[in-house]
């Protein structure tokens, strides 16, 4: 005989449950186990810190750790007990995505960009014994963290077929009759005002030898746009001809002294070539004529220890 069961699902809406023909609980037992582990070391990381941006960044994603563990044990309760779960949404059946291939691989790209940047900020913050530059790479180190433990959350989402986020061809929904926790976006505006901050412009190149390779020397003017002294600017160059096909990406830290409202001139930054790729081929031949730079802020520490970050 059929049954038909009705639960409030403690994470998420009301739920009705029906027998479930077949159910492999191996994979949700794993990713809990791994979650239970990025738990453990968070936890152990977040007792070294008694305040402060850091410790607050690293509670944040233990909250969207343990919110997708209790997410996925459920999930697996239901399964262990023979029960298939359809969510009802505003009154609404859900409806799982169609396009999951789709989603599952941009959420796999921002994932390993998430990634890279976080060793970059890693590998950079590990140059330094301590100071305000540590501080503010390890900051961003934890919130590269945080990124990944929720684009982890809606990976296991999609997987699962569990309405969290606004997914396309999804409906949107509250957890705990809230918002799910999530990262906040920048506005254009916003990030057009923060670059908008410090700018630095190429006024020439030239090409020289050091060390047995080629080397891009760079002319640039750094212009402190605005009313605080600057002590240290991070950011990425970003090169591209006249028809606005990107070149080459360049991660630079400066740590200049740049007063309020001034402009510096700084001819000390160079880039290595390597005679087998092509961007640098490309940017090494091309005619500054031709050739257009802009500078993307990532962060700006300035002299009175405040800092912005992108």
């Amino acid at each position: 005989m059929r049954r038909t069961i009705t639960i409030l699902f403690p994470l998420l809406f009301l739920i009705t449950c029906a027998v479930a023909q077949e159910f492999d609980p191996q994979p949700l037992q794993n990713e809990i186990a791994g979650l239970e582990q990025q738990l453990k070391e968070a936890k152990a990381e977040s007792v070294k810190y008694t305040g402060g941006l850091i410790k607050t960044l690293i509670d944040s994603r233990i909250q969207i750790l343990e919110h997708t563990k209790t997410m996925l044990e459920q999930r697996l309760a239901a399964g262990n007990y023979r029960l298939k779960i359809n969510y009802t949404v505003n009154g609404k059946e859900y409806v799982p995505v169609a396009n999951k291939d789709e989603i599952l691989k941009k959420l796999e790209s921002e994932t390993l960009r998430v990634v890279q940047e976080m060793e970059l900020n890693q590998k950079e913050a590990d140059q330094y014994s301590g100071g305000l530059i540590r501080i503010t790479k390890l900051s961003i180190v934890a919130l590269n963290q945080q990124q990944l433990a929720m684009l982890d959350m809606k990976r296991c989402a999609v997987i699962y077929d569990i309405p969290l986020f606004t997914f396309e061809g999804a409906s949107p929904a509250s957890v705990g009759g809230s918002t799910a926790p999530s990262i906040p976006v920048p506005s254009e505006e916003t990030l057009a005002e923060i670059d908008g901050m410090f700018t630095v412009k190429l006024t020439g190149k030239r090409v020289f030898e050091a060390n047995y390779s080629d080397h891009l020397g760079l002319k640039l003017l750094l212009t402190n746009n605005t009313e605080k002294d600057i002590k240290a600017v991070q950011g990425v160059i970003i090169f591209s001809d006249l028809f606005d096909s990107e070149i080459l990406r360049i991660r630079i830290t400066m740590e200049e002294n740049v007063p309020a409202g001034q402009t510096l001139k700084n001819n000390d930054y160079s880039i290595k070539l390597n005679q087998f790729n092509a961007e640098h081929n490309r940017l090494k031949t091309i005619d500054i004529k031709n050739l257009k730079m802009r500078f993307e802020v990532h962060g700006i520490i300035f002299k009175d220890g405040t800092v912005v970050n992108r």
